[in-house]
């Protein structure tokens, strides 16, 4: 009976491998089928159909800065409405009489030694914040719409529409515009320097790659501005679309210059923008004028001792 069972036993056991690989697999597959059927604290996975036919994919956790992506109601109760009237503007937290000094902003013009980048100055904006409208804005208005009635309309193009590297930069732009949420809104203040004293740019204020750009020696100083951009920007509530809001300040230099601390904070940041970037906002053409005009001021103007804004 024994030399008849011995044969069986080695032909179902041959070695010492098998026992162990069934050592292993054994528990894992128990594991495995307690995880998917006993366990209530891992729920079976939805078997939802996609409309088709595809299964839903699971959404990609997003960081709380871009607020929560969730449809319950927004509650505005606290948010001031703005004035209608220019006799009401007086009381309202939103119209100041004292214009607006981004150029303190130190998110966007900071420490000499620091490297700008364009994220830098990218914030939450309170709701109560989210439009800034100047007291004359019905004059300008106005006086826009009656320009268009005499001149008419022309659309123009796009900037970036005729650039090799506008594929790429839109899509990394729509993938930051879908984490927007609607229960928070974002701003970023942009910056920029204008050789002219002029609101419109027939040729542009920035350089793409292929264009030729050299120092500009008849620049007059006191015509060069520094704008800077307020841009909000939300995903509203109901229709879950996206609005964008652009106020633009301009500051003349020679206004703004003798500031004690701003000309080296300021021409800090122009020396080190790095290449690209500087080539991008015309460095090329202006930065030679400018940046001798700012270090000159930063040393006639350094910054206080007690400079802590």
């Amino acid at each position: 009976m024994l030399a008849d069972t011995a044969p069986s036993l080695r032909n179902l056991f041959p070695n010492a491998l098998s026992l162990l690989s069934l050592s292993i697999l054994l528990p894992l597959f128990l594991h495995l089928l307690w995880r998917l059927l006993l366990n209530p604290q891992n729920p079976k996975p939805s078997t939802q159909a996609h409309p088709e036919g595809k299964p839903t994919a699971r959404k990609k956790s997003q960081s709380s800065f871009y607020g929560t992506p969730t449809t319950t109601p927004l509650n505005f109760t606290n948010v001031a409405p703005f004035p209608t009237s220019p006799s009401s503007s007086s009381s309202s937290p939103h119209v100041s009489t004292e214009p607006d000094r981004w150029y303190r902003d130190r998110t966007l013009i900071s420490a000499p030694d620091r490297v700008y980048t364009p994220t830098m100055a990218l914030r939450t904006c309170p709701f109560d914040d989210w439009l800034r409208v100047d007291t004359n804005y019905p004059a300008r208005m106005t006086h826009k719409r009656n320009v268009l009635d005499a001149y008419g309309w022309k659309q123009v193009g796009g900037a970036m529409a005729c650039r090799p590297e506008a594929e790429a930069a839109v899509r990394e732009l729509l993938g930051f515009f879908k984490n927007v949420a609607a229960d928070r809104l974002l701003m970023r203040v942009n910056w920029g320097i204008n050789d002219r004293e002029e609101l419109f740019f027939l040729d542009g204020t920035h350089l793409y790659e292929g264009d030729e750009a050299a120092p500009d020696e008849k620049i007059d100083i006191s015509q060069v501005q520094l704008r800077i951009e307020r841009q909000v920007l939300r995903r509203l509530p109901r229709s879950g679309a996206i609005c964008m809001l652009t106020k633009t300040y301009l500051y003349r230099l020679v206004e703004i210059a003798e500031e004690p601390g701003f000309a080296a904070r300021l021409g800090g940041m122009l020396h080190k923008l790095p290449e690209k970037l500087a080539f991008y906002k015309r460095k090329p053409v202006w930065g030679k004028a400018v940046l001798a005009y700012l270090d000159e001021m930063a040393a006639k103007h350094p910054a206080l001792p007690t400079d802590d804004e």
